[in-house]
């Protein structure tokens, strides 16, 4: 009798166990964060000043990245995706891959709301892929709010150069 008592309480120990790591672990909000669909090539989902997508990513982590050169100042060369229709109160982790060719790279996440925009940043100028990541305050999303990822290569007047990101992840934290 004593055993299978233990057998339940350990039985529904790791059950809670289970189910506290899906709920600490939020699904990815990007549709198509390694520019890529059906295993071809993909912008969908995606907007921006972009050079192109590039067989060129972390081994085990994608196949594909997208590439962004500088725009002649005051243009920038860059990639957005947004996530709208989510309302509660949350902060938003944002974390990818980035290699950067002779310029630094930028990932940020923007709140925008009908009346500003807020924006959350990393840069990074590693010439081998390297996963960066960047967190948002905590935000009181309304219905019409969205929530972007921007990644860009920035602008330039003199120099060029490309950045290449993939595998990204924007989660939503409680």
């Amino acid at each position: 009798m004593e055993k299978i008592i233990l057998l339940i309480f350990s039985i529904i120990f790791v059950s809670s166990c289970q189910n506290s790591t899906k709920n600490n672990n939020s699904e990815n909000l990007l549709k198509n964060p390694n520019f890529e669909l059906n295993k071809l090539p993909s912008f969908q989902f995606w907007h921006g000043l972009i050079d192109t997508i590039v067989p060129n990513a972390p081994h085990g982590i994608a196949q594909y990245s997208v590439q962004i050169s500088p725009a002649w100042f005051p243009q920038e060369g860059y990639a957005e995706s947004g996530i709208s229709g989510l309302s509660g109160t949350f902060s938003f982790q944002l974390t990818g891959w980035v290699k950067c060719l002779y310029k630094p790279g930028i990932m940020s996440i923007k709140h925008k709301t009908s009346k500003s925009t807020n924006i959350w940043t990393v840069t990074d100028s590693s010439k081998e892929w390297k996963q960066i990541s960047v967190t948002s305050d905590t935000l009181a999303l309304m219905p019409n709010d969205s929530v972007i990822v921007h990644l860009s290569a920035g602008s330039t007047e003199i120099s060029s150069g490309r950045i290449l990101f993939t595998g990204l992840s924007l989660k939503k934290n409680k």
